[in-house]
């Protein structure tokens, strides 16, 4: 894997063991067909493609699928193109000499990145029929070796037991398995950048990768959510290589949905000095003398409460002002901070801090700091200014003077810790309600994070991208707008330096996904050329700027890394546009946490720029969230109610998701907004609800209402007779010309699971809820037409339906997966036998009956 790119000094990284060697292998890649290769050796593609082994020796297993999906897979992509290739450039072998060991053969891409350039100059301006037929057969070739990887996993996850497991895993040994996905990672990234595809490969993830961080000192948490942000093989193995995190935390309530480490647990939240951690020469002082050392700062200090709290009630900022040191007419050198709050006028120009709260910067229970870490912010932020006259030259006057004097008069910034009152909930709430002014007036935000204050400013770019994505503050949902509402946003690294955020994302760079010598035929000297296509004309400059931004990228957008929330600013209050900045605003909140849940309302009401003072009226926190479901009500789409995100539990509101933090992707994201117009023309279909049309090709925009009683909507669906027996979570129901409809609900974790790649999430309630009687009656309410595809249709359980005014209402109760079966189609995943389900749920009703079937526009109140 040396083709990809590594950190400067990488941690442990791992060497793939060619595996054939030691086995005198011959079933070599005879380049004669990849999918039919194993046939040729004696192996059942089909029982390969199902994960079985049939027992055989797991070491010549290993040996054998390296063969096949690594060499096999990467041969038969190059024979497609017409690239001569030979597996033994790949390897390289150990000398025997040393502690008379035998030799190890491993597998190096170095060589690599010369027959990629070649497959790239044959085929990017081949002709389009030419491009067309080799571009399936390799789509063909990487969803195949995907597939198995994807089905080894699975069985690898649902082993029986240990020794199943362990001769699963010694079958395909878990560096090999890297390999592989890496292979298909480089594969996907120049499938893409040659043929320009409608659809672009998507390659697996790596569960072992995941299992190899966790030894290594990375959180689970983090690395579910770094594999949640990313999904990219390329951009986790990087990350693994930067090491695990250096700042010691607790861990011990993280799982795999989120990282907990980093959260203020109030009863035991507390305010930290500045640590005091003397070294000589970079080797740390034995803990026997540091042990002894404690903080002589002088306990704490802020501003006075009085002052503060009348700032903030005037409707102004209330920032921190301090003296810089200075040396006094007697000779002595005068330190102290002589602290003040004053208010912003419009002239003054202010640092805004942003830090991980559980690095110990902040105080529950008054609006104060040591003494030691305001003089230590003080000389963060003095030294910032004076070493960059390029940004504060024209904010500071004193920085011209930085070659003179290098010093300031006095230093003014703002920090939630002594701006924001901790114990006057009134004027809490107004300055929370101002914090989007305080950030957007700020003359620059500066990011204060121990993990990353621990590394050094001048390693490489791409390096720096990375340690700021996998940093706490980059998880953090408070600091999302805080580094999203500025332009100048600066991190502050080690020894003092700091680091524009801006230029992490720098887009004239070499190309790091390979080699240097990838670039030699046709991309030498590109950033000479990306600099003068701007004296080109408008056409040629799109055409070079097209080739550009796929090969020279910079490192963070190759490696889908992206440090920088993109900026929010002044949004508009038409429709469309609060819809967009809406979408926008949940994508930036993917993967983030926050220690109060009550907080996300807050922070993305201040995102939206709207709405905000009517969620801080309420203190509940289910209240607030109802606040914010009221503001975004105009742009939310009718098919929120079809997504698989966890649901609230309040009256008329359990149609509702109760977070959108951690849950949000794909599919899942574009069910919550409602990006279409409200034209009234879009909203008249003419199909029947069982239509093959799709309906992403003719359902408009559907506008929704929230009302007391739940949400208005407007879907086709059903609605069934009284249950005479307790329902089963897997049930069907027929319908006119002998069609029939299979239901697997989420309390069927087995088929659900496999729809949602293991991620639903089970509702609270308990399926018991389900009673018998006219009393609970059910309706199913469909998100879509059911087309040609196999693929089933999500649709809403709703129970306790009622009719009032041609509306149906009822209680959201659950997702459920919708297949249609006809005479001409069975699927057999869904085709249950009635004697299997009666065994399988203790004789519980599996058949519903169709009372109606209504159309699509059927108005449905969906509490």
């Amino acid at each position: 894997m040396d083709h990809i790119p590594t950190p400067e000094y990488p941690f442990r990284p791992i060497h793939v063991p060619w595996l054939g060697g030691s086995l005198a292998l011959t079933s070599e890649y005879d380049s004669k067909g990849f999918l039919d290769f194993p046939s040729r050796h004696g192996w059942s593609t089909q029982s390969l493609h199902d994960v079985d082994f049939e027992g055989r020796d797991a070491a010549q297993t290993a040996a054998f699928l390296q063969e096949w999906l690594y060499f096999g897979l990467l041969g038969s992509v190059f024979q497609i193109c017409g690239v001569t290739f030979s597996r033994h450039h790949l390897l390289r072998h150990t000398s025997g000499f040393r502690n008379k060991k035998r030799y190890r053969s491993f597998i190096t891409t170095r060589t690599l990145s010369k027959q990629l350039q070649q497959w790239y100059d044959k085929e990017k301006y081949a002709s389009p029929s030419v491009k067309t037929e080799h571009e399936g057969d390799i789509r063909f070739n990487f969803t195949f070796a995907s597939r198995v990887l994807e089905a080894f996993n699975r069985k690898l996850s649902t082993a029986g037991n240990d020794a199943e497991a362990e001769y699963l895993r010694n079958c395909l040994p878990g560096d090999v398995e890297l390999s592989i996905v890496v292979l298909l990672a480089t594969i996907q990234y120049f499938h893409m950048v040659i043929y320009d595809p409608p659809s672009r490969l998507v390659a697996p993830t790596c569960p072992w990768l995941s299992l190899v961080m966790v030894s290594e000192g990375w959180c689970v948490g983090q690395v579910a959510r770094l594999w949640r942000r990313h999904r990219n093989v390329l951009t986790m193995y990087y990350f693994k290589m930067l090491g695990p995190p250096t700042v010691t935390k607790d861990h011990w309530r993280c799982s795999t949905s989120r990282c907990a480490a980093h959260d203020v647990v109030e009863d035991i939240y507390v305010t930290a000095h500045c640590p005091v951690e003397p070294s000589f020469m970079h080797f740390p002082v034995p803990k026997m003398i540091t042990k002894r050392m404690s903080c002589r700062c002088g306990g704490q200090t802020g501003p006075l409460i009085d002052k503060l709290v009348a700032i903030i009630g005037d409707g102004s900022i209330p920032i921190i002002s301090v003296r810089c040191p200075t040396s006094t007419q007697n000779g002595k050198w005068n330190d102290s901070l002589d602290l003040e709050v004053v208010a912003y006028t419009g002239d003054t120009p202010y640092i805004a801090i942003s830090h991980v709260w559980s690095d110990g910067l902040g105080n529950l229970t008054a609006n104060t700091l040591p003494i030691c870490q305001l003089k230590a912010l003080r000389t963060q932020l003095q030294y910032m200014i004076l070493t960059n006259p390029e940004y504060f030259g024209d904010i500071f006057p004193e920085g011209l003077r930085v070659h003179k004097t290098a010093r300031l008069e006095r230093l003014y910034f703002w920090i939630d810790t002594l701006c924001v009152p901790a114990n006057n909930l009134e004027m809490r709430k107004k300055a929370v309600l101002d914090m989007r002014n305080v950030f957007e007036a700020a003359s620059a935000v500066l990011v204060k994070d121990a993990e990353l204050n621990a590394q050094s400013r001048y390693c490489p770019l791409e390096e720096l991208t990375a340690r700021v994505c996998v940093s706490p503050w980059c998880s953090r949902l408070w600091t999302l707008q805080e580094g999203a509402l500025n332009d100048r946003v600066f991190v502050q690294m080690s020894h003092d330096e700091v680091v524009l955020l801006d230029s992490l994302n720098e887009p004239v760079r070499s190309l790091v996904l390979l080699s240097d010598e990838l670039l030699d035929a046709d991309s030498i000297d590109l950033a000479d050329r990306l600099s003068t296509s701007a004296d080109c004309d408008d056409n040629s400059a799109s055409e070079q700027l097209g080739f550009a931004a796929k090969f020279a990228a910079c490192p963070s957008a190759i490696l889908s890394m992206n440090a920088l929330p993109s900026s929010i600013g002044s949004i508009s209050t038409l429709h469309r546009a609060k819809a967009e900045w809406f979408l926008h605003v949940l994508t930036q909140l993917q993967c983030r946490e926050t220690s109060k849940a009550s907080d996300e309302a807050i922070c993305i009401a201040t995102l939206l720029n709207a709405g905000v003072k009517d969620v801080l009226r309420e203190d509940d926190g289910k209240k607030r969230w109802i606040a914010l479901l009221s503001v975004v009500e105009d742009v939310i789409s009718a098919h929120i109610v079809f997504t698989s995100l966890p649901r609230m539990s309040v009256k008329g509101y359990h149609w509702a998701p109760r977070s959108f933090l951690n849950y949000l992707e794909g599919s899942e994201l574009a069910r919550v907004v409602n990006l279409h117009d409200s034209d009234a023309e879009t909203l008249e279909l003419q199909h029947d609800s069982d239509s093959n049309e799709p309906y992403h090709a003719r359902q408009g925009a559907r506008p929704v209402r929230i009302i007391e009683r739940g949400l208005l909507v407007s879907f086709p669906g059903f609605i069934f007779q009284p249950l005479t027996n307790p329902l089963s979570s897997e049930f069907c129901f027929t319908q006119e010309d002998d069609v029939t409809y299979w239901c697997i609900t989420e309390y069927s974790r087995v088929h659900f699971e496999a729809y949602f790649e293991g991620t639903p999430f089970l509702p609270e309630q308990s399926w018991d809820a389900v009673e018998v009687g006219a009393s609970s009656r059910l309706s199913l309410v469909l998100e879509s037409h059911f087309s040609e595809s196999t693929a089933p249709v999500r649709g809403a359980l709703l129970m306790n339906c009622s009719e009032e005014a041609n509306v149906v209402y009822g209680m959201h109760f659950c997702l459920t997966l919708v297949t249609r079966t006809t005479k001409s189609y069975q699927p057999p995943e869904f085709e249950l036998a009635k004697e299997k389900m009666v065994q399988n749920t203790g004789h519980a009703q599996w058949e519903l009956t169709v009372g109606a079937k209504l159309g699509e526009q059927q108005e449905w109140c969906i509490a």
